[in-house]
């Protein structure tokens, strides 16, 4: 009778487990950078159940959104309207005097700057994450966790950063927080946000130009602000009168930054903006340069040594990429203009990275510094020329991309071109050992290939394309399974069908560029799709 009931306790802890909805539990207080006890003893973070139902954690995954996974082994009761605290180490006599519930071990790191936590149920549903964000908008103590304003425990609310301040209740050893309690209230947030800060360059030329800054903000109107600025002029709407509106920076010399102060009642902050780099580009036309390889993770020397990109000249002419600008795909606080010479060879190579040493032993032609990092999971980099993109790649966490640790990704060198590096499907992980031992061929021809025929070679073949009646035809020589795969342009996949031959439905596309993968037998073939 005993284990009959212990069985069907089981399942009904399952069957919960299931059935958990987004927002049901949520982060509540992370201690990202204790300083009573070092990191790898007393991080620590906090989750509250925000339902009439006790909730077990077992199962779960804790994890975010680079290679940190950990899926809590043991059950993990959190009780209705209450808290659980989960962090690196039980012993309260080395972690800081904080309380655990469940031990997550080494595989959990919680980073002092910009940093992510994400809890997965077992049905694969993301319950509450939060992105941190080096003090921008979250806190970013030290000795103290970050505390959610406890009036507002929800998972919208954790998102953002506004609504977090620094714990001011002492625990344990010293170091401050509430671990599996009732938060500090957050004293009165500052009204006044800034977003978009964008610098620009007034003039381009190789002597020192001068540039100006805007920077969009909301909430104002509400107190009476002091706004200051450490160069340049001061101009835009004011925040003392306008709502929402822009700041304008003006007349400030290249290679002076500027900082911009802001004081109130409530508000006092600065914000910082780096000279732009205004140099005279010769600018070419979009894919003449391109992206063949990215080390996002290198493992023989933790990030950002040892990151890289491999510029790929298409064209049969020397190109000088003095000018041309490097930049995230989201972030607008990541840019790079390349101020020097830097020569790519006709049909050659160049190799830009992080300088910082040891990098693996990476040679490098270009440094660009800390201006650029180079995401792990889901990230993207651009190569402009005055405005306009010559390539860009963005990649997704292992979704059509590789995802690789200790290897670059390499584009195979069928998909030489601005097209077919858009797509997952043309990249896959180097196998060549390099340097000190990371994978990869930096200023090298790429070692990964794909096992691709011509689609119309007699294996396979796909008519009519253009697609034109909502339909294709793909038909294959071997009476065999065969998968289709259809991606669009940014990568994703938007069609796959098991047959051995016959009509694939393509209604529901939009008029475009596809790429259409067909697998059979370990033969793959890939070609553009156009859908009219």
């Amino acid at each position: 009778m005993k284990q009959i009931y212990m069985t069907l306790l089981g399942i009904i802890f399952t069957l919960s487990a299931l059935a958990q909805s987004a927002g049901d539990i949520v982060i509540t207080e992370f201690m990202q950078n204790p300083a009573a006890v070092g990191d790898d003893v007393g991080e620590y973070f906090e989750v509250y159940n925000t339902t009439d139902t006790d909730i077990d954690l077992i199962n779960w995954i804790i994890s975010d959104l680079g290679s940190d996974s950990h899926t809590i082994a043991t059950n993990i009761i959190v009780p209705a309207g209450a808290y659980a605290v989960l962090g690196i180490n039980t012993d309260t006599n080395v972690n800081g005097g904080v309380t655990i519930d469940y031990a997550y071990g080494s595989d959990i790191t919680l980073g002092n700057g910009t940093d992510e936590l994400l809890l997965t149920a077992p049905n694969a549903v993301v319950i509450d994450q939060i992105i941190w964000d080096n003090g921008a908008t979250f806190p970013d103590a030290s000795g103290a966790s970050a505390s959610l304003n406890p009036d507002i425990l929800d998972a919208t609310s954790n998102d953002d950063g506004s609504n977090w301040c620094e714990s001011t209740s002492t625990y344990g050893d010293g170091d401050l927080g509430t671990p599996g309690g009732i938060n500090d209230v957050c004293g009165a947030t500052c009204p006044l946000q800034t977003s978009n800060i964008v610098a620009t360059c007034d003039a381009v030329t190789n002597g020192v130009d001068s540039y100006t800054t805007t920077i969009d903000f909301s909430g104002g109107a509400t107190e009476a602000y002091t706004i200051t600025v450490s160069a340049g002029a001061l101009g835009g709407d004011d925040a003392n009168t306008t709502a929402d509106g822009t700041f304008i920076i003006s007349g400030v010399e290249e290679g002076t930054d500027v900082v911009l102060t802001v004081s109130s009642a409530t508000c006092d902050f600065s914000i910082t903006i780096n000279s732009p780099t205004c140099i005279a580009a010769d600018c070419v036309a979009e894919g003449s340069v391109i992206f063949t390889e990215i080390m996002q993770n290198p493992s023989i020397n933790a990030d950002p040594a040892g990151e890289y990109v491999e510029l790929y000249n298409t064209t049969d002419a020397s190109i000088d990429l003095e000018g041309f600008v490097l930049k995230d795909d989201v972030s607008t606080g990541e840019t790079h203009t390349i101020a020097s010479s830097l020569i790519i060879p006709a049909q050659g190579y160049v190799v830009i990275g992080n300088g910082a040493t040891p990098n693996g032993g990476v040679t490098l032609d270009y440094d660009y510094a800390n201006d650029i990092s180079l995401g792990n999971g889901t990230d993207g980099v651009i190569l402009e020329c005055q405005g306009g993109i010559i390539d860009q790649v963005v990649w997704d966490d292992g979704a059509t991309f590789p995802d690789p640790s200790g290897a670059s990704m390499e584009l195979a060198a069928s998909a030489y071109n601005s097209t077919d590096n858009d797509l997952g499907v043309n990249w896959g992980e180097a196998t060549t050992s390099f340097g000190d031992g990371d994978l990869g061929t930096p200023g090298e021809d790429n070692s990964f290939t794909l096992s691709i025929i011509d689609v119309n070679s007699g294996s396979f073949s796909l008519y009519p394309n253009p697609a034109l009646d909502g339909s294709i035809t793909v038909e294959a020589k071997e009476n065999t399974a065969l998968t289709v795969q259809i991606y669009d342009l940014l990568g994703k996949e938007v069609v796959r069908r098991t047959l051995t031959s016959g009509q694939i439905n393509v209604s529901n596309l939009s008029s475009g560029i596809y790429m259409v993968k067909v697998s059979q037998n370990g033969v793959s073939s890939t070609q553009k799709l156009v859908v009219k």
